[in-house]
């Protein structure tokens, strides 16, 4: 979830926007391009994973740049009842990409 500071600019006044994912893609050369209410993210799907825990899905992007240098970035997705069918399939259309991707790697 995001943190959403409302108009009153009281950090105390603080509202949880849940995440919703509205489409995922991948180019040809198996970039993931997800679309959420938040905003669209494009990721190397090796450098991705989705951790599915209830109701909640984390979207995890994490990639050693070498140097001491570190790339991430996380999202807490919605997969409340009303979500849970469409997220499965991305998430399952997802990890195929992956390992397909990863496999021609090697």
């Amino acid at each position: 979830m995001l943190k959403n500071l409302l108009n009153s600019g009281d950090s105390d006044n603080i509202e949880d926007i849940r995440v919703v994912i509205k489409f995922a893609r991948y180019t040809t050369d198996n970039l993931l391009i997800l679309a959420t209410n938040a905003g669209q993210y494009t990721f190397d799907v090796v450098d991705l994973d989705f951790s599915v825990n209830g109701d909640q899905i984390l979207f995890a992007f994490y990639r050693d740049k070498g140097n001491n240098r570190i790339e991430n970035f996380n999202v807490k997705i919605d997969n409340s009842p009303k979500y849970q069918e469409k997220n499965n399939k991305i998430i399952q259309e997802f990890r195929e990409i992956k390992k397909k991707k990863i496999a021609d790697l090697i």
